[in-house]
This record gives C-alpha cells, sequence and structure tokens, in this order.
C-alpha cells in the first residue's frame, strides 16, 4: 500500500504488480482529477454570477439617474439638417449642467460654419474677386438666420500692402441690404478679397 491518499498502491521493482492495483490506482487520479475539475468549475460559475449581479446593479444605478425625459428633443425643420436632433429646444434648456454643444459643422472650399445645440450659428469664409471695379456684392449665407440680429463683419485686403482693414455692417455705405439669408456688401476695386464673420441664431 501506499501512504498516498491518491496513488493508494506503490509498486517494488522486480516484483509483479496485481491488475487491480493498477486500476484501482487509475480509478483513484480519475476521481482526483474530476473533484478538481467540479471544484474549478463550481467557483468560476460563482465568480461569474457575482459578476453578472456588479453589472446588474450598475446598470440599475445608471438607469435610475439617467433622464428619461424626451419631451425637450426634437427634429430640425431644415431639410439640410434631416436626421439630426436638437439636444434641447432653445436657449431656456443649456444651463451649466446641460450646457450648448456642436452638432453641426460644414466646410467646402473656404466657406465654414459651426451650428450648436441651442441654434446658435457661427459662420464664415473668403470672397476672392476676379475685376476691379467698385460693386456692391450680394454674399449668401451658407445657413439662413432667424431674423437679421445678427452680427455680422468682415475685413477687405486692398492688395496694397496685405493687409486686412475692418469694416462694420453700419459703415457699408450705398449698399444696406440685409435679409436673414443675405446681406449686400460694398466691395471697392481695389480690394482682391474678403474675410467675413457672421453669427446669431437660426430656427
Amino acid at each position: 500500500m501506499s501512504t498516498n491518499p491518491i496513488i493508494p498502491y506503490t509498486f517494488v521493482p522486480g516484483t509483479k504488480a496485481k491488475a487491480q492495483e493498477i486500476n484501482a490506482n487509475f480509478s483513484s487520479i480519475a476521481d482526483s482529477i474530476q473533484s478538481n475539475s467540479d471544484f474549478v468549475n463550481q467557483k468560476v460559475a460563482e465568480i461569474n454570477s457575482d459578476i453578472a449581479a456588479q453589472i446588474g446593479d450598475v446598470e440599475e444605478s445608471l438607469e435610475t439617474k439617467a433622464d428619461k425625459n424626451l419631451s425637450n428633443v426634437t427634429k430640425l425643420a431644415s431639410s439640410s439638417a434631416k436626421g439630426l436632433t436638437w439636444f434641447g429646444t432653445g436657449t431656456g434648456n443649456v444651463s451649466s449642467t446641460r450646457p450648448a454643444v456642436v452638432v453641426a459643422t460644414y466646410l467646402s472650399g473656404t466657406t465654414w460654419y459651426r451650428l450648436y445645440s441651442d441654434k446658435w450659428i457661427e459662420q464664415g469664409g473668403i470672397i476672392t474677386f476676379s475685376n476691379s471695379n467698385d460693386a456692391a456684392y450680394t454674399l449668401t449665407f451658407p445657413k439662413a438666420f432667424k431674423n437679421t440680429s445678427y452680427y455680422f463683419d468682415y475685413a477687405a485686403n486692398t492688395g496694397a500692402t496685405g493687409t486686412y482693414t475692418f469694416y462694420a455692417k453700419a459703415e457699408l455705405g450705398a449698399s444696406t441690404s440685409v435679409s436673414a439669408a443675405s446681406i449686400n456688401i460694398w466691395r471697392r476695386g481695389a480690394f482682391n478679397n474678403l474675410r467675413w464673420y457672421a453669427a446669431g441664431y437660426v430656427n
């Protein structure tokens, strides 16, 4: 016999081994392996159960804290923004805990805009001219404003020094046509290009 409970029989060199003793050793080893396997499987199942319970607790906590009120979420009316949803329906929904965020950006050539969730928009670009005659120029905005209460300014490059001079909207001279979708600016013959900027609210 053996003092090892897993291997009950020990064989001495030069002596005959009995079949039942060999079989008993194999059976004991197999039983021990199965017992260890069952123990490991049980512990794995317990760990998986604990992890699943912890994940469930986290999901329940997040679901409880989530803002489920979707009554203030609306779609933009503009077809160009189809599928875009507002974070809120207006400036009243923007606060320190729910700040305005960028919901759309646009860049084509030198024309660009950034649209925010409270319907505030910033847009601008560069207009290049190919002639030297004084003339009015109608600038059509990529996105029309809600009304004419927007800010507009531009810088003109005379080409002589390469510097830019700012002209406020009130100083545009004879060209004063202003609408939500466009504005007339006076382009003097010496200007090579205009860099413009506008900001305000859209519908």
